[in-house]
């Protein structure tokens, strides 16, 4: 089953391999384990093995292979555009700024100039990407990412399980 693309030259043998295993086999069950495996190899990938993860991916991602959806609910990311992550970065960063008028309005006792929120601006930025650049270096890159991954899709209930 891994092996069908709906674009595969022999796709009239695979398609019939794969109507039979769907009379014969929970796909839903099938889809959550694989998915599972692969997530799990995935998360005990070193750097190296991770980059050969992303050729794969990469390599798959030419046809419409029936394994890219089990990457995707594995949480390997195998498309390239603007994604749910980007619109939540942009909304954090809006928030972010719109709370930090407030809290310069109230720390320095009056609606704040262009000079003063672009300073405080730029000590928040620096002091994210201080503490961001600091964990990556204690905790690994992919670990910390992976973490933060899994926050995020806690948060948004996006993670297929």
């Amino acid at each position: 089953m891994l092996f069908f693309s709906e674009r595969a030259s022999d796709g009239r043998a695979l398609a019939d391999v794969a109507d039979a295993f769907q009379r014969d086999h929970d796909e839903h069950a099938f889809e959550q384990r694989i998915a599972r495996l692969i997530a799990d190899a995935r998360r005990r990938a070193d750097q190296t093995k991770a980059s050969m993860w992303s050729a794969a991916v990469e390599r798959l991602k030419s046809d419409d292979h029936y394994l890219l959806v089990m990457l995707d609910q594995a949480g390997v990311r195998t498309s390239k555009g603007f994604g749910w992550r980007a619109v939540l970065a942009v909304a954090a960063a809006l928030t972010g700024f719109v709370l930090l008028h407030f809290a310069v309005e109230r720390y320095v006792g009056h609606a704040p100039s262009r000079d003063e929120l672009g300073f405080f601006a730029w000590l928040t930025a620096v002091a994210f990407a201080a503490v961001y650049v600091v964990s990556r270096l204690l905790f690994g890159g992919n670990r910390l990412d992976e973490f933060l991954g899994r926050i995020i899709d806690a948060c948004l209930g996006t993670r297929h399980r």
